[in-house]
């Protein structure tokens, strides 16, 4: 199955996720209570979600619940800031392990209401409607990470968070080497690894270019910020008047 259609799919699954025909918790299949707008889980699986709240955010740049030393470190920063509505404990991390490498597809519904409720959380942050995004795009997958997962969950999440609220999912960014996983590496190797692996999409930011923008990257997981940051400034050195945020499921 191409990565089209695999995304294609789950965004497909991911329209009805307001009203859900199951009565089975994503993660564990007990039966659950449903109403509208609810999580496809049962009291007992929400109830272990570690959501990052308002009043616990302790850095307004990077959204982090604790003392942040990669803020405080970095030399320049390219993006606004960065909004996360988990924290990366070792329950979150075995959710999106099933889904992004044990192929538990049916959790798309789970990570696209989870970010429908960081959009809103984000659009009362800034103070604007949805329509004042000029545009989502995702943090891209090397072609030999794509070619083994499949599909990027990055992108997934960007396309059921832009069909949720009529937004413009664009492919902004292109990664032009394989890199390998950064979460196995340092602070300062992967800011090594990453710079220059990503290029702006020519014909987009020639469209981007000469106006002002709100930009939104998605991607699943925000650790030390290299990544968003290469991201972020490639974008804003290919569009300078464009304004870049980040949304991130877990921090």
């Amino acid at each position: 199955m191409s990565n089209s259609s695999v995304w294609h799919k789950l965004l497909n699954s991911s329209r009805s996720l307001l009203a859900p025909s199951s009565d089975s918790c994503l993660i564990c299949t007990a039966q659950r209570v449903r109403s509208s707008g609810e999580l496809p889980l049962c009291r007992k699986c929400y109830s272990h979600i570690s959501w990052i709240k308002p009043n616990d955010i302790m850095c307004r740049v990077c959204g982090r619940y604790e003392s942040c030393p990669d803020c405080n470190r970095r030399k320049d920063t390219w993006f606004e800031s960065n909004l996360s509505i988990v924290r990366y404990d070792d329950r979150m991390k075995d959710w999106l392990g099933r889904f992004k490498y044990r192929g538990d597809e049916r959790l798309q519904l789970l990570f696209s209401g989870m970010f429908v409720s960081l959009f809103h959380r984000f659009l009362a942050n800034q103070q604007w409607r949805a329509k004042d995004i000029t545009l989502l795009t995702y943090v891209p997958l090397s072609s030999q990470r794509l070619e083994e997962r499949g599909f990027n969950q990055a992108e997934l999440f960007a396309r059921g968070l832009g069909a949720a609220f009529r937004l413009p999912v664009v492919p902004l960014l292109e990664r032009t080497r394989h890199t390998g996983k950064q979460s196995y590496k340092t602070r300062e190797e992967r800011i090594h690894d990453l710079r220059g692996v990503f290029v702006a999409e020519p014909s987009v930011v020639e469209r981007l270019a000469a106006d002002h923008h709100h930009i939104i990257i998605v991607d699943d997981v925000y650790t030390t910020g290299s990544t968003m940051n290469e991201c972020a400034r490639v974008i804003k050195e290919a569009t300078p008047r464009s304004r870049v945020f980040s949304l991130t499921w877990a921090r």
